[in-house]
């Protein structure tokens, strides 16, 4: 006779989550993800399940995906909701990350009311400073420099040289004097192909447009002078479409003329605070990344 024999596995609580901090720090998000959720699982009284979640959130956050990344955060914040937020706690950094996420995903205005959120249900002042922080930052980052300068100066006084708010206040008193283009002058002045350009200090561009849109208008001059009126209608069609190309494009050389140089002046302000921006490659622009001690 033969004897059939299992082996029972027994899932260690310590080994579990070592395990998925190891893969979490060699950067196998995916992995870590799921044994984190697999530690959640079997574990659910563990005082490490508060930071297990939020350690769920950040393997998102960090394969930038945001979306996912404030979900997780969410729950997290949601399960604990009777939770006090506490310096340290991880509902707390939960919280300040669903907020950045929000961010990154274009949905500024969301992370700002997320923040606003976060203060009216804490009484702790090192988060309610944090977040006014964050909050004046997300609007310096879109151009609003009086809320900008509004959210900082409600930052308690004790915290005032930790922000460096003399030096903040001081930078966006400038702020009407960063360089800028009318896109309304840049489409006037490209009636004459070329011209908008020029105004927007795009010099090749304004070449490039002068000469293409001179060549296709005097062909098609060439074309009906020369009694070939079918050659000088096509060239005329496609003339069109390169001139009002022409129009929109220094419409939109003048849009992004100011937001260059608002992203200039927001990096001089950066390098001034020490406050670290990160730059997503999908969108081209800067963003703020905020690393922070409670």
């Amino acid at each position: 006779s033969s004897s059939l024999y299992s082996k029972t596995i027994k899932i260690d609580s310590q080994k579990q989550f070592n395990y998925a901090s190891s893969l979490f720090s060699s950067g196998d998000f995916q992995e870590a993800i799921s044994e984190y959720k697999r530690f959640i699982f079997f574990f659910k009284d563990d005082p490490r399940i508060k930071q297990a979640m939020y350690r769920i959130g950040m393997a998102y956050y960090n394969m930038k995906n945001f979306r996912m990344a404030a979900q997780s955060f969410m729950i997290l914040s949601d399960k604990f909701k009777d939770d006090d937020l506490i310096p340290d706690d991880f509902i707390t950094l939960a919280w300040f990350r669903t907020s950045e996420c929000y961010f990154f995903l274009n949905a500024k205005e969301q992370a700002v009311n997320h923040l606003e959120n976060m203060i009216t249900l804490t009484e702790n002042q090192k988060i309610i400073d944090e977040a006014r922080y964050r909050i004046g930052w997300i609007f310096m980052n879109t151009g609003q420099w009086d809320k900008a300068a509004a959210s900082f100066s409600k930052i308690s006084k004790q915290r005032q040289n930790k922000y460096k708010l003399k030096i903040l206040e001081e930078e966006l008193e400038k702020a009407g004097k960063i360089p800028s283009k009318n896109p309304d002058i840049a489409g006037l002045l490209a009636v004459i192909p070329g011209l908008g350009h020029l105004y927007c200090e795009r010099y090749q561009d304004a070449a490039i447009s002068f000469v293409l849109n001179g060549a296709l208008i005097a062909s098609a001059w060439l074309s009906f002078d020369n009694n070939n009126p079918a050659l000088g209608g096509l060239l005329s069609l496609i003339e069109i479409g390169f001139y009002s190309g022409n129009i929109y494009g220094a419409v939109s050389s003048a849009h992004k003329y100011n937001l260059n140089q608002q992203a200039i002046f927001i990096d001089k302000i950066r390098k001034k605070v020490k406050v670290r921006l990160s730059a997503i490659p999908e969108k081209k622009a800067l963003f703020l990344s905020f690393h922070y001690n409670f």
